[in-house]
């Protein structure tokens, strides 16, 4: 008789498709569905996907420019702006779930999304709906493989993200968004093998209003405060504090130089 505690690990062993190359397992997301419904369903998502991937890069051009605008003007380029910006993140974010990023219509994938959040981030430092999906999507449904696969200099502002404290529109889910952004790092960073199944904890609204942080190797874990630095701390190893603030932590005395002559030299206050 078979051990009925060990872990059936078969699922993470089967073959992982893009979202142009599909095993016919990915295409079965109910059970209760025909397969070729199921099938003409997910061909259906791809096809409206791949409409938004392609208007992103039509436009995203027009945005980039505006960084520049944006941070020597109030209010970044206008709620008309954002709405646009908006629809086109929500768009992306549709995009299936659990398929490796390839290039689509000429477009890299993992890049374009990694550009959204970037140009989103630059221009909006807030919390709004679209970034938050957009963010949720690359913390949930993103295969580690791809996440490691990031450029660092956009890991640094998900780290910016994470490290983020003020969020004037909504406190509570602009916390949503931090915390999904330092998951990203601790993926990025992970040396350890994911379990699919326990992947997923999503982010839902009723959940951060209700003050619930998903569970995850991140949460409780800090990311070091140095210049540039994107350690993190384990299960076993945590960073020292900062022995005048007790705030900042630095994974090295490296590092707490090179931040204490960046700036934070002006803002070590003792606690209390």
């Amino acid at each position: 008789m078979g051990d009925v505690n060990a872990i059936d690990t078969s699922e993470l062993n089967r073959e992982v498709g893009t979202v142009l190359k599909t095993p016919y397992h990915l295409t079965e997301t109910d059970r209760h569905l025909p397969p070729e419904f199921a099938k003409i369903c997910f061909d259906l998502k791809v096809q409206k996907y791949t409409v938004i991937l392609v208007k992103f890069h039509e436009v995203i051009a027009n945005y980039e420019a505006c960084i520049i605008q944006a941070a020597t003007k109030t209010g970044g380029i206008g709620f008309v702006y954002k709405g646009k910006y908006e629809n086109l993140l929500e768009g992306l974010q549709d995009r299936p779930k659990d398929l490796k990023m390839d290039v689509v219509e000429g477009y890299d994938e993992l890049a374009t999304f990694c550009q959204a959040v970037m140009v989103g981030w630059r221009l909006w430092p807030d919390y709004w709906v679209g970034l938050q999906k957009i963010v949720d999507y690359l913390a949930n449904d993103v295969l580690v493989e791809d996440v490691k696969r990031m450029e660092r200099p956009f890991v640094l502002i998900l780290k910016e993200i994470a490290l983020h404290e003020m969020w004037p529109t909504d406190p509570v889910l602009g916390a949503g968004i931090a915390s999904q952004a330092k998951k990203i790092v601790f993926r990025y960073k992970s040396t350890s093998p994911e379990v699919t199944t326990l992947l997923h904890v999503k982010t839902m609204l009723t959940v951060w209003s209700a003050g619930v942080t998903p569970k995850g190797d991140h949460v409780g874990k800090r990311i070091c405060d140095g210049v540039g630095c994107l350690e993190v701390e384990g299960k076993t190893v945590t960073f020292p504090h900062c022995v005048k603030c007790k705030v900042e932590v630095y994974h090295s005395k490296r590092c707490q130089k090179k931040a204490w002559q960046a700036g934070h030299k002006k803002e070590c206050n003792p606690p209390g």
